[in-house]
């Protein structure tokens, strides 16, 4: 994944706890992007903190994305812009946007397919809940042979 495939990850991991000192204005987004992957970079060694972090992490993209990583937000926004362009008030500007958007659909749909099957590898991978219970368990050795 590329900076410009995440696309709004920082914005919306930005409540986050685990983000906070991820704080985006719309003409720094190349320097949320840095800042989310500090944050991540942060979380990289095994231990207890980074385990919590990535159960959090793998919740929230679910949360966040799941419509448009199972792809059924497609339809519902298809719909919607058809409507708007039904309707009576739309304006030209509004039409143009929503005619934009019908017309990037089908791009959009395989950007989110590609994403899906990334996603879903690393979440089989090295954010499984096996790897990070090993995590966990490295964490905890490693815990106590150096209060020993």
């Amino acid at each position: 994944m590329n900076t410009e495939e995440l696309g709004n990850l920082p914005i919306t991991f930005s409540s986050n706890p685990y983000f906070s000192s991820v704080e985006i204005i719309s003409s720094q987004r190349d320097h949320g992007m840095g800042l989310f992957w500090q944050t991540i970079d942060k979380y990289s060694e095994p231990n207890l903190e980074s385990v919590d972090f990535f159960v959090v992490f793998k919740a929230l993209i679910d949360f966040h994305y799941e419509k448009f990583l199972n792809g059924k937000a497609w339809g519902k926004i298809e719909n919607n812009h058809k409507k708007l362009l039904d309707h009576p008030d739309c304006s030209p500007d509004m039409e143009v946007v929503s005619n934009k958007i019908l017309s990037s659909l089908p791009e959009q749909k395989e950007h989110w397919k590609k994403l899906s099957k990334s996603w879903e590898e690393l979440k089989m991978n090295s954010l499984s809940n096996d790897n990070l219970e090993n995590w966990r368990l490295e964490a905890l050795c490693n815990s106590t042979s150096t209060t020993n």
